[in-house]
Order: C-alpha cells, then sequence, then structure tokens
C-alpha cells in the first residue's frame, strides 16, 4: 500500500533531494576531476612574455594623512621612504585630498611629485 497525503509528499521531498546531491556529485566527479591512465605528473609551469619583471616589489604604507596637522615634513619624510626602497607598486592608506586634516592639500599628488611615480 503506498502512503498518501503529507507522508507521500514527504518521500517525493527527500526522493528530490537526494537526486540533487547524487547530481552535485556526479557534476563534482565527472565535470571538475580529471581522469588520465598513468603516472600523475605535475603540468609544466606557465610561460609569461619576456617582458614581465623577474620580480615586483610592492610597499604598503600607512601615512597617517592627519599626521600634516602636527608634521610640516610629514609627506616629503614619506616620499624619502618611497624613493629609498623604490618600489614597483605603492599602495597607501589614509591619503587625504582636500580635507582639513592635510591642511587642504592633495597628499597624493604630493607623493606623486616628490618620488615620480
Amino acid at each position: 500500500m503506498l502512503p498518501t497525503g503529507p507522508v507521500r509528499r514527504r518521500w517525493k521531498i527527500l526522493i528530490a533531494i537526494a537526486l540533487i546531491f547524487v547530481a552535485a556529485i556526479a557534476y563534482r566527479v565527472l565535470g571538475v576531476y580529471e581522469f588520465r591512465s598513468g603516472e600523475c605528473t605535475a603540468r609544466p609551469p606557465r610561460r609569461f612574455a619576456e617582458t614581465y619583471p623577474k620580480h615586483l616589489t610592492v610597499l604598503a604604507f600607512n601615512i597617517e594623512g592627519h599626521a600634516s596637522l602636527v608634521r610640516s615634513k610629514h609627506i616629503e619624510d614619506i616620499a624619502a621612504v618611497i624613493r629609498k626602497y623604490a618600489p614597483d607598486i605603492v599602495g597607501i592608506n589614509e591619503a587625504h585630498r582636500d580635507t582639513w586634516q592635510s591642511r587642504f592639500n592633495d597628499h597624493v599628488e604630493q607623493l606623486r611629485l616628490h618620488t615620480g611615480m
């Protein structure tokens, strides 16, 4: 005798969930993994154009933009550190542009002028 009413609906939901689970597993196994016979070896490394740099220097710097209120040569000192390490990329935090904390100056533009970046 087949179940009826809410019991039958519950079984349909459980079967649907099980089918979704089985389909997800089948996709993962058949669609993502690569099956090949023989010994597993790593693929050769990817080749890049010769114009790429051999190394990349990144400098992250919290310039404490509000310090311009206290120290007058704050930005020049930061630019000296950036020039000393000569990074390829500089990420700066707390830079102010035309705010009272920067005495209405543009920290980014000042650093650009002082470092030539």
